[in-house]
């Protein structure tokens, strides 16, 4: 569960949808599916604080959602078989302007009815609404939907997540893709740009990224000023510490270049509307998600007024179906 808390507003998502399960393969073409009944969390806060928490700034313990919900699959979602979503919602106190709604991933389409849902609910009563939808692509997806109540100065609401992975005759339900580009508790840090307005830079990758296949990624820049001094200016490309092996890299000519588990670097003097570029041509080895970045950073004095720092990313997305790219 997350609970988002921020002033007046309260939102709450909880993954699982069918339930808190791990990965279950699902039998029969027709195999009904239960969904669990929605029960509220106890709140520790006082009276007076659950009743006035959406006008107070911000509590020590963040407010609950007074609205709870469960997003559930009743069949099994086989490919290219409709299959029944249902949507299911309440509040423990009135909410007369709530809109719901479920919100599909890539490759599922819906079949038939509406997707959105607006009304006033009854305290502690429950409302509900179905869809049907089918999917039409091997692959994992996150099925989601959402319940809100806006008011003058606050906004609670509530989210599910069902988490489904489609092969080609079969479906796993709570099934994500392995996100192993990274050791644990691990993240990756990505410049900001800075200064860089005397800089033009492109960030250029040659095809979608798949599982055990070569993908060719280009940062190359061009300084609007001269940049004199090899030992305050660095050209690099970074990428994350697994599942990429370097398969051939272009530095630029002349000046030092560095090769890392996860970065290729290069240091060197740059003329006014001079190109220079790194081209490294990778191979993905692992899934997982994260991204891709170029970088010129260039440090104060040698001639250079202020710190001045180009950065273009890259996120990549790879499972062992695929993968996408959405460049920054």
């Amino acid at each position: 569960m997350v609970v988002v808390a921020l002033g007046a507003v309260a939102f709450v998502f909880r993954p699982g949808g069918n339930g808190n399960i791990p990965p279950i393969e699902l039998g029969g073409k027709n195999q009904k599916l239960p969904c669990p009944d929605i029960s509220f969390s106890l709140d520790s806060r006082s009276r007076f604080e659950r009743l006035f928490s959406f006008v107070s700034p911000v509590f020590a313990t963040p407010p609950s959602s007074p609205l709870q919900s469960k997003l559930c699959l009743l069949e099994k979602p086989i490919l290219n078989n409709p299959v029944t979503l249902l949507y299911k919602f309440k509040s423990v106190s009135p909410a007369p302007n709530a809109i719901a709604k479920i919100e599909l991933p890539a490759s599922f389409v819906l079949v038939s009815g509406n997707p959105e849902w607006q009304g006033s609910l009854v305290q502690n009563e429950e409302q509900s609404f179905e869809i049907v939808v089918k999917s039409t692509k091997v692959g994992y997806y996150q099925l989601k939907a959402s319940v809100s109540q806006k008011g003058e100065g606050y906004q609670f609401g509530d989210g599910d997540v069902v988490d489904i992975e489609i092969t080609s005759n079969n479906a796993i339900l709570g099934s994500k893709p392995e996100n192993n580009w990274y050791h644990p508790v691990q993240g990756q840090a990505v410049p900001m740009s800075e200064n860089n307005e005397a800089i033009s830079s492109q960030l250029l990758i040659s095809n979608n990224p798949e599982l055990n296949k070569e993908i060719t990624i280009t940062y190359k820049v061009t300084p609007q000023i001269d940049i004199p001094d090899p030992q305050r200016t660095q050209l690099s490309l970074v990428f994350p510490p697994r599942g990429f092996k370097v398969i051939k890299v272009e530095f630029p000519n002349g000046g030092q270049t560095y090769k890392h588990d996860a970065q290729l670097s290069w240091k060197g003097s740059i003329a006014r509307n001079q190109t220079v570029e790194i081209k490294a041509t990778l191979r993905i080895t692992d899934t997982g998600q994260g991204s891709i970045y170029g970088s010129l950073n260039v440090q104060e004095g040698g001639g250079i007024a202020k710190f001045m720092q180009d950065a273009k990313v890259v996120d990549l997305y790879v499972d062992k179906y695929g993968g996408t790219f959405t460049l920054k």
